[in-house]
């Protein structure tokens, strides 16, 4: 239907708003340990040298002096001073490090001394922070399995001397291991291990909060995320460390952002941000001789950052010289402020993101750029590629796809340099989205390999599951189904392995968008759901809104808009509720489809002008593009062809100034067929040709295929007959090779088309059987009302088959046909509810031997009618012996005009919900003339086969506008109405006559249920009118019947819904209403409301009940009216037989009370007599209603429906 679905195959882009763990290195750590010099002769020369080269920074130097006075000390073998020469050593190499070296020195010096030595435990404090050190330079080369021994063994020196913080830190490095591998789960307990054994270090308890937190934001568990971000922001506002204190308001925002709560993210993030300004002016002071002083008495009082825990341990320390000091206090203050900046520049990216949600577009580019400037001030070259990432994809989402590019790629670089491959892999899928979404296909696949393998080389299931994602999609948009469905189980797989709930989610909804692509919306729809049930459980409300409009699309697609609009309208309240103004326009537009489709133009154009009025304010091109597109088909459907034209050619500029070459095809498809109804057929042509070699260069072949079968409509509409059929075959072998059954079916209805205007009927009928056969694979698995829509697009191809077949000399085969193209949905739930019986009949093709057998079964000849080009039916007259008679009849108009005209002769004031003008008594003329033109047309032709004893029954098959024909009233040349002569029953299609069998040999009018004029309730704000005719009439029946009726107040919904399922006959007297009320199926019966509904037992409800009843009768207005499409009339009629009642008696209009009481009583009267002849008590009554009133409007308006004995 040309529409554009919401897809999740997301861009994975670096935002900042992932949270921040922190962590403290192990070198800064190391320096906690200092190493005594007092017993090492402080006088030798080599250690005073090596001591002067480590104050001047010089490593090698002391490296070199240290490893002179160890050989000294060596040869006096003096343990204690070798001991401490290898500590001191040993810190070297860490400092450099090189902790293989360091490892083996400490290694060496503790093995020399005993555990109760004083030095015993510092070395092996040093020992177990070199091997962290190790750990983690493994684990940056992702060497896993040796850094989770470094690191194991770093726990167990911490153990060995009962050191509380090395043991934490080291469960810390090992939890942030395992994070690093995807291994969440495994990571919780060792975090929370680490919690136990730190339980008087509030500032490691912070760090190791956060990264639990962080931890369970990544399995999806946002409660427990939150919970615990709260309880590190307490412990580092009980500490005063604003570092801490920025970092976790980060977090919470992201959060908040990803739950789409926007606007509290804001504020989350804004605190952070004015944390981390105020760092940078708390320390931006220089601290010097003169304010030393003044420097360590606000260290004492100041918060816990780490420069005043610092200051505090060395501040007064006599033996240190303050030059030293100085400089270690200044590098500490400086770190600060570089580290406060970078939480500036990190909560900068973080209030981009989220005004970029909220649909702030000029909001987030200004802090993108501020975050950027930060970041090359200091240099910080990780973070600007970030920043690079974030203003890019801001331009993505604006559609200006260059300038995004051009950022992705200056992002790239930086990585390259970093050699951080989760970054360039993260960079280039984002490159691959842009080529995606410029229509460079073949770029961004290849781009996406690159992110792929790049992802897979550091076992990042996650980013690779991303890629996986992106790829399908893209092979889902060039027609490759096969692999685009590998790729989504492959992603789906992955984020099974890494436990990423919300990646699952995305998955599951790509499936959903790709079954409802190849038109399996049984399967799309139970994808959607699994996703929409994964994001309602995490909390994601931007996700669980992106799956209820795709939800609400599926339901469009399949014409069930009033679940459609539902969907939509919880999609529009989360968006709104959470601000995402981009997600908001887009549901907008999905409301304008829906209302477009269902004819509501004015309600639709509502819809599609604030979704451009919101693009426009948001200042992006794309949307704006997205909202002109859809008003311009609206004008196009509502022929409004020059606002369609203008509108459209405004979308095409926007698209192709944005170089979307992807979203440009769907305009240009539009264009030209605005020009074709124009009439413009080179201008149509020309835009459809277009279109197609924009198809062909981008290789969308699902595009291509449907720009060919537009440009064969276009030259058979033009009579162009060759090449339509030139355009026609490439289509259908495209459309065929890529499983696309909607435009093949289509193709193939075309080109039977053309050869049958070629006056090649054979030719015509293997497209056109297939086509059928097409139509008829998609209906399995499919609701009852899918079915029905679905049939409506697709009837023309039956009616072809059977033009093709008549001409070939083959009108039993025809008969065939057209018993396929008719109440198919209806025979097919009427099967499955009748039993395993009737199973056969299920996805079974209606043979002629099987017409037969019903017509001698019943002894009714049986007489299907087919409409055909609108002005000519086709009539097949099947007889009880077995004989088929076809005739063929023409209309010198419209046949739909003829009926209606001799309905607009029939109006009378009645039982409806709107008061109808009276006409006179005597037969208007033109009542006359028409109902003696449809004689001519429907009756004349076979008056010769059908029975001469009016006893005998005759079964009508009606199509389209004939079921609304009063067959009883139609008079012969000599003024003689059918009813005179024949016994009449209707039914939507022959097969259905099978199926409506009665419950017993003759109606048990022992148990009835009646209802009059109950008390009415109120439509449309206005009360509905008293029937006090209804009530008499149903008096009267109560007394013929022996059994009360419910009258008045009495006959409330409720107690009519508990009795109808036990009733043996049903008879409703009351108004009845052709709207759809509740749901897609029209027709209502209005009864007295209550507290707890309105008093309208709709359609859709009568279809969810099991009812007994042999027979019902709805003795109000239009009762046999209802939506009439290629599956008969869909409403109150066909919800009872399905819900169980084989005979139903309805009116074809409004009808009076006072006639049609005493029809209606006569009814009765001669069915209880006779409670085996259904068809006979009705004919007879409406002769005997004919002699007492002889307007046909008085006694023709009833019509008995399915089974007739």
């Amino acid at each position: 239907m040309g529409r554009q679905w919401v897809e999740l195959a997301t861009m994975t882009v670096l935002l900042v708003s992932t949270p921040i763990v922190l962590s403290f290195p192990g070198t800064t750590l190391a320096q906690i340990q200092t190493t005594p010099h007092t017993n090492l002769q402080p006088s030798h020369p080599d250690l005073q040298a090596a001591a002067n080269a480590l104050q001047a920074g010089n490593l090698d130097l002391a490296l070199h002096h240290y490893q002179r006075a160890l050989k000294d000390f060596r040869q006096r073998q003096d343990t204690q001073s070798i001991a401490q020469i290898l500590w001191n050593i040993g810190q070297v190499y860490h400092q450099q490090q090189k902790y293989q070296a360091a490892i083996a020195v400490l290694q060496e010096a503790r093995q020399m001394l005993s555990k109760d030595n004083p030095l015993y435990q510092g070395i092996t404090a040093n020992l177990r922070i070199a091997h962290s050190g190790l750990g983690a330079e493994l684990q940056q080369q992702r060497q896993f399995d040796q850094a989770k021994a470094a690191y194991q063994t770093a726990l167990e020196l911490a153990r060995s001397i009962a050191d509380p913080e090395g043991q934490g830190l080291s469960l810390l490095a090992l939890a942030n291991l395992r994070r690093e591998q995807q291994q969440y789960r495994q990571a919780i307990p060792l975090l929370q291990q680490a919690l136990t054994v730190l339980p008087d270090k509030p500032d490691l308890q912070s760090i190791l909060l956060i990264t639990l937190g962080r931890t369970y934001d990544d399995l999806s568990e946002t409660s427990l995320a939150i919970d615990t971000y709260q309880k590190a922001l307490t412990l580092a506002q009980q500490l005063k460390d604003p570092q801490l204190m920025a970092a976790i308001l980060n977090n919470l925002g992201t959060l908040q952002n990803r739950q789409g709560n926007h606007t509290q993210a804001i504020a989350r993030y804004l605190q952070g941000l004015q944390t981390a300004q105020e760092m940078q002016t708390r320390y931006g002071e220089a601290i010097t001789s003169r304010n030393l002083a003044r420097s360590c008495e606000a260290a004492k009082v100041g918060e816990n950052s780490s420069l005043y825990r610092f200051m505090r341990q060395f501040c007064g320390v006599q033996q240190l010289p303050e030059t030293i000091l100085l400089e270690s206090f200044n590098k500490l203050r400086l770190q600060l402020v570089n580290q406060g900046k970078v939480l500036e520049s990190r909560s900068l990216n973080n209030l981009g993101n989220s005004h970029a949600r909220l649909g702030d577009y000029q909001t987030a580019r200004g802090l993108f750029e501020r975050s950027l400037l930060i970041d090359r001030e200091l240099g910080d070259k990780s973070n600007e590629g970030t920043s690079l990432n974030n203003l890019a994809n801001l331009y993505t989402n604006l559609g200006q796809y260059d300038q995004a590019l051009t950022l992705y790629q200056q992002s790239l670089q930086i990585h390259q340099t970093l050699n951080n491959r989760s970054q360039i892999a993260i960079t280039l899928n984002n490159i691959g989205q842009v080529y995606d979404r410029q229509g460079d296909y073949s770029k961004a696949l290849n781009t996406y390999q690159q992110a792929r393998y790049l992802s897979q080389t550091i076992n990042d299931l996650d980013n690779e599951a991303t890629v996986l994602n992106n790829m399908g999609s893209t092979q889902q948009t060039l027609g490759d189904y096969p692999n685009a469905r590998q790729q989504y189980e492959h992603a789906l797989m992955l984020y099974e392995v890494s436990g990423n709930r919300p990646g699952k989610a995305v998955t599951l909804a790509n499936f959903g968008v790709f079954y409802a692509t190849l038109g399996d919306y049984s399967k799309a729809l139970d994808y959607h759901q699994r996703a929409l049930l994964i994001a309602q459980e995490i909390g994601e409300k931007n996700l669980e809104a992106i799956n209820l409009d795709n939800i609400g699309r599926l339901y469009d697609d399949q014409a069930q808009y009033a679940k459609g609009l539902t969907y939509h309208q919880r999609a529009l309240d989360i968006h709104r509720s959470i601000g995402n103004r981009p997600a908001e326009l887009g549901t907008l537009v999905s409301f304008g489809f829906a209302y477009r489709t269902l004819g509501r133009h004015t309600k639709a154009q509502e819809f599609y002008d604030r979704a451009l009025q919101m693009a426009r304010e948001m200042g992006s091109p794309i949307h704006e593009a997205v909202a002109l597109s859809g008003l311009g088909s609206l004008y196009l459907e509502s022929g409004q062809l020059s606002q369609a034209e203008q509108t459209l050619q405004q979308a095409l500029a926007l698209h192709r100034k944005l170089g979307s070459r992807r979203t440009e095809i769907g305009t240009l498809k539009q264009l030209g067929r605005v020009y074709a109804q124009q009439n413009r057929t080179p201008e149509a042509l020309q835009m459809l040709q277009t279109g197609l070699t924009v198809a062909q260069q981008l290789k969308l072949q699902p595009e291509e295929a449907e720009f060919l079968t537009e440009l064969g409509k276009v030259s058979l509409d033009r009579r162009d007959f060759n090449p339509a059929e030139q355009y026609l075959k490439p289509a259908i072998v495209l459309a065929q090779k890529l499983g696309n059954n909607g435009t093949a079916g289509k193709a193939l209805t075309l080109l039977g088309a053309v050869h049958l205007h070629k006056q090649q009927s054979a030719a015509a009928i293997p497209p056109l059987t297939q086509a059928a056969q097409i139509w008829e694979s998609q209906r399995p698995g499919l609701t009852d009302f899918d079915r029905v829509s679905l049939f409506e697009t697709q009837k023309a191809t039956y009616e072809l088959l059977q033009t093709a077949l008549v001409l070939h000399q083959q009108p039993e085969a025809a008969l065939e046909v057209a018993e396929r193209g008719r109440a198919r949905a209806f025979v097919e739930l009427l099967a499955a509810r009748v039993g395993p019986q009737s199973q056969q009949i299920l996805g079974s093709v209606p043979k002629l031997q099987d017409m037969r057998q019903l017509a001698q079964i019943h002894q009714a000849t049986l007489v299907q009618y087919s409409v055909i080009a609108n002005q000519e039916v086709y009539i097949w007259v099947i007889k009880p012996d077995g004989t088929v008679r076809f005739y063929r009849s023409s209309a010198t108009e419209p046949i739909v005009n003829l009926v209606q005209d001799s309905r607009d002769e029939l109006g009378i004031r009645g039982r409806a919900k709107i008061a109808i003008t009276q006409q006179p008594d005597t037969i208007a003329r033109g009542l006359v003339n028409n109902l003696r033109h449809l004689h001519d047309l429907l009756i004349a032709p076979i008056a010769q086969d059908l029975p001469t004893n009016p006893e005998e029954l005759v079964i009508f098959v009606p199509q389209g506008a004939l079921f609304l024909v009063p067959f009883a009233a139609l008079e012969d040349r000599q003024g003689n109405p059918l009813i005179i002569h024949h016994t009449i029953a209707t039914t939507p299609s022959l097969q259905a006559i099978g199926l409506t069998a009665p419950k017993t040999q003759s109606t048990n009018l022992a148990a009835p249920l009646i209802v009059g004029n109950p008390k009415m309730p109120t439509y449309n704000n206005e009360l509905l009118e008293s029937l006090p005719g209804a009530e008499q009439e149903a008096k009267q029946i109560a007394q013929v019947l022996q059994r009360p009726a419910l009258i008045g107040s009495q006959a409330t919904k409720s107690t009519v819904i508990q009795q109808m399922q036990t009733a043996s006959v049903i008879h409703l007297a009351t108004h009845g209403l052709l709207d759809t009320l509740r749901g897609e199926v029209p027709g209502a019966i209005a009864l007295t409301p209550s507290a707890d509904n309105d008093g309208f037992l709709t359609a859709g409800e009568i279809l969810d009940l099991k009812l007994k009843a042999d027979l019902a009768v709805l003795s109000a207005c239009s009762t046999g009216r209802g939506d009439i499409t290629g599956d008969g009339v869909i409403g109150l009629s066909r919800s009872l037989f399905i819900a169980g009642v084989p005979s139903v008696v309805v009116s074809l209009w409004n009808v009076k009370d006072e006639s049609t009481a005493f029809l209606m009583t006569e009814f009765y009267r001669r069915l209880k007599v006779d409670p085996s002849k259904k068809a006979q008590a009705l004919r007879q009554a409406m002769l005997a209603t004919r002699k007492k009133y002889s307007h046909p409007s008085d006694w023709a308006a009833f019509n008995l429906i399915g089974n007739a004995n």
